[in-house]
């Protein structure tokens, strides 16, 4: 019981006001990411009660993982929400009031909506990007179609390895900020970033209980604050500028 009965109750306080501040600025402004990972959701449903619907799932799982692990920002794709609010603008894909400029095809990505599938034939022939991690989608709406055998003929489609998915996206889309991780080190690092009115959030998290995380943060930002969520006290912070920066 969360209550006054808990010998713990009148120190209660100290962790909920960390978690209070962590979610205030979680919860502040918005993520901008412009590489969009396709969720495999509609070739999940053709592998209901099959063995091949669990081999998708953790191919699926591991691709996100890994790019959690390699810091790379990215948004997941519904093909419902696709659908019904997807356009294109260019060789930009749209999603609502997101834009992208990278698409992923996960591993065993055999079928895919008439509607995704539109889009993405439209968003390659603007000069849109695609890297596809296996064979192009056999399948429009379940049914076997030659339109997905089109698509590898596209400037912008580039078949990769899924294990370099990681490495050919941070290529891809080299910009204002990243983190670069000491060599060998052997922590579970991930991050979430926000952008809002008058600069950005950076939230880092170690979740290895065994090894330290330690790197280096590129930013094209003038200068940076710690924001300490155990006591809310905001305070500088060392950091160091480049020629150019």
């Amino acid at each position: 019981t969360l209550s006054y009965h808990n010998p713990w109750w009148k120190a209660y306080h100290v962790l909920e006001s960390y978690f209070t501040r962590l979610s205030v600025a979680l919860s502040s402004g918005q993520q901008v990411n412009t590489v969009l990972v396709l969720e495999p959701t509609t070739t999940a449903w053709m592998y209901q009660n099959d063995k091949r619907v669990d081999q998708l799932g953790q191919q699926f799982q591991s691709l996100l993982v890994s790019l959690e692990r390699a810091q790379v920002e990215y948004d997941l794709g519904s093909e419902d929400i696709i659908a019904r609010h997807g356009s294109t603008d260019g060789a930009s894909l749209k999603v609502g009031k997101c834009s992208y400029d990278l698409v992923v095809l996960p591993p065993r990505t055999e079928n895919l909506n008439e509607r995704t599938m539109d889009l993405l034939t439209a968003y390659l022939r603007q000069g849109g990007r695609v890297l596809c991690c296996g064979e192009a989608p056999a399948r429009v709406d379940a049914s076997a179609s030659d339109r997905g055998q089109a698509l590898p003929k596209q400037s912008g489609w580039k078949p990769v390895d899924v294990s370099q998915v990681p490495a050919t996206i941070a290529a891809a889309t080299k910009g204002g900020f990243a983190i670069e991780r000491v060599k060998d080190d052997k922590g579970f690092l991930f991050h979430h970033r926000r952008v809002v009115d008058d600069g950005e959030f950076l939230f880092l998290v170690n979740t290895s209980i065994e090894a330290p995380s330690a790197g280096t943060i590129t930013s094209t930002a003038r200068g940076i604050t710690q924001w300490d969520l155990r006591t809310a006290k905001v305070l500088g912070y060392p950091f160091e500028k480049t020629e150019g920066g």
